[in-house]
């Protein structure tokens, strides 16, 4: 039996959760050999989900409470053995946890980075930063296997050149076939949001965060037509402004937060463009199940040009305003293409979950000679 820590559940639900949770089980699907332990953060929405799915986790303190964190994490890798630390993360301000699994409990390090940026308030981002740089030459001797979601990450995290040259790139798979689109499931969502027929849906999907940029969507709605709609699937700190924002700029009958949404595919299928400004990102999931349901999507060009795996992804600058967007949106032929190829596209491309789990299993029995 191959014993697994993982770190990395964030506290709201969102896409490095879902790749996660989505390895475990196929992992425990194709072979039965692994077990999966989680260290889980209070306050994270996941606490639910691993009690249902009656899983293993401990509930360890913040970070920032050094000595009560070093000594929980020492305690569970003392009394347990694992195989390996997996740890998912954008950054190397954490040192202790690497450190602690690997020179107390003897595991190897999987490193599995999921960004390209420091998620964190301007003064706050500084401090991370500055721990991050002092933290690196430590962290690089620590890891054992350097896995990335893209080769953008792996470049933005692993400044070591052996690593990065050791470095492996897992692509951020899904489901595939949850994703096909589904004319039925059109209909009724555009009607459970009481659309016409000649309305155009914008949506995206994602935690309500700073680092998504979901305020320039929002003002950029004055640049089109009032028969284009915006739907914003999903949860986070930024909720209350983003609706403040709404409701101040009388976009209330045009823009609507759904929160937290299990029927993601669904709302797939009723949007007509899938947009996403966000400053900065590794892979993000969402752009990936965009495309498998056929959707055009515009985003920022600051994102990695990986996304694009289907033709479907348009880049545009985030920098040049509002009306640049609205202008390329505008340009978008609705509905004149079959969306029902492009699942298929996307798994053809690597970007399933099956494709994902097996590189990772694999990767595992090659470091411990299984």
């Amino acid at each position: 039996m191959i014993r697994v820590l993982v770190d990395g559940l964030p506290r709201t639900v969102g896409g490095i959760g879902t790749l996660i949770m989505n390895i475990v089980d196929k992992s425990r699907e194709i072979d039965g050999g692994f077990e999966f332990e989680f260290l889980v953060p209070s306050g994270s929405r996941y606490l639910e989900i691993l009690e249902k799915r009656k899983e293993k986790y401990y509930l360890v303190p913040p970070v920032s409470k050094t000595s009560e964190y070093k000594e929980a994490i020492t305690k569970i890798v003392t009394d347990t053995h694992y195989d390996f630390l997996w740890f998912n993360n954008t950054s190397k301000v954490n040192i202790y946890l690497p450190r602690i699994a690997k020179k107390v409990g003897k595991c190897k390090v999987i490193a599995h980075i999921h960004g390209m940026s420091i998620e964190a308030s301007q003064k706050r981002k500084m401090i991370l930063t500055a721990l991050d740089r002092l933290n690196a030459p430590e962290m690089y001797k620590l890891i054992d296997i350097p896995l990335a979601c893209s080769k953008a990450s792996a470049k933005y995290y692993y400044k070591n050149r052996k690593l990065l040259e050791r470095s492996t790139v897992i692509f951020n798979g899904i489901v595939t076939s949850r994703f096909v689109f589904d004319e039925d499931d059109r209909k009724t969502v555009r009607e459970e949001l009481g659309l016409t027929e000649g309305d155009i849906l914008l949506g995206t999907v994602g935690r309500l965060t700073a680092i998504k940029n979901y305020p320039f969507i929002i003002n950029m709605m004055k640049d089109l037509p009032d028969n284009y709609k915006l739907i914003i699937a999903g949860i986070g700190e930024d909720d209350k402004a983003l609706q403040s924002l709404i409701d101040g700029s009388d976009l209330g009958s045009r823009c609507r937060l759904l929160g937290l949404r299990t029927d993601i595919p669904q709302l797939l299928s009723a949007m007509d463009v899938f947009l996403l400004p966000s400053i900065s990102e590794g892979m993000p999931f969402s752009v990936i199940e965009a495309q498998a349901s056929g959707l055009p999507c515009v985003i920022s060009d600051t994102l990695s040009d990986e996304l694009d795996i289907t033709g479907l992804v348009k880049n545009a600058a985030i920098d040049n305003g509002t009306k640049v967007w609205a202008d390329k949106i505008m340009q978008i032929s609705i509905g004149k293409n079959s969306r029902l190829e492009y699942s298929s596209k996307v798994r053809e491309a690597g970007y399933d979950i099956d494709v994902a789990c097996r590189q990772f299993t694999e990767i595992l029995k090659k470091n411990t000679g299984n």
